[in-house]
This record gives C-alpha cells, sequence and structure tokens, in this order.
C-alpha cells in the first residue's frame, strides 16, 4: 500500500511552513496530455452542442415553413429566431475548432517533451 506524502514543517528554518518536495510526481508531458484531453472533451461537448442547435434549427425552419403556409405568418416574426440560431451554430463551430486547435498544439507538446519530473521554478 502507498502511503500520502505530505509536506513537513522544518523545525531548523524560521517558522512551521510546509516545504514542498523537490519534484513533484507529474511530469510537463503529462500536464501538457491533460490539457490535451480537456481540450479535446470540450470540443466533443461542442460539437454535440452544434449538433442539437443545428437539430432545433431544422425543426424550427419546419414550423415556420408550416406556419407560413397555413397561416400566412410573415418572415418578420421569425426574424429574432432565425438570427440566433445562426449566431449559435457560429459561436459552437468556432469554440469548438478553437478548443481543437488547442488539443492538438497540446498533443504535438506532450510528445516532444521528455518525462522529466517538474522541478521547482
Amino acid at each position: 500500500m502507498n502511503a500520502i506524502v505530505t509536506p513537513q514543517p522544518d523545525p531548523k528554518k524560521n517558522g512551521s511552513k510546509a516545504e514542498l518536495p523537490e519534484k513533484l510526481p507529474t511530469t510537463r508531458s503529462r500536464v501538457a496530455m491533460d490539457l490535451c484531453n480537456a481540450y479535446a472533451l470540450g470540443a466533443a461537448d461542442l460539437e454535440w452542442a452544434h449538433y442539437m442547435v443545428g437539430d432545433l434549427k431544422d425543426k424550427f425552419f419546419e414550423l415556420r415553413e408550416c406556419m407560413q403556409k397555413n397561416y400566412h405568418i410573415h418572415e418578420i416574426h421569425f426574424e429574432k429566431l432565425t438570427a440566433f440560431f445562426k449566431m449559435y451554430e457560429f459561436f459552437l463551430e468556432e469554440r469548438q475548432r478553437c478548443h481543437q486547435e488547442i488539443a492538438e498544439k497540446y498533443s504535438e507538446e506532450s510528445k516532444q517533451l521528455p518525462s522529466q519530473p517538474l522541478g521547482r521554478s
């Protein structure tokens, strides 16, 4: 069984501040891979959200067409929702693209970094 090591105060030094160990257990490449995974998950979630907004938009357009045809409702009454769908589709596409690019950047970074423990800066 592994014990959890917590920093202990050094009685030889002024005060009772805990001293951090010289090396942290996390490596830079692991941190980069964790960030890559987080951004990739964000990109996937945004892709699903984009799909759902697109599906809602399609249903809205079907309903709009039906209401215009059967009840002669003017297009102006649908403009705000039409603009809403266009804006959110653009937003989700753009954010998904950004998250994907950042995930790829961290993936490349994690492959290039050596697997050495982080030291103090």
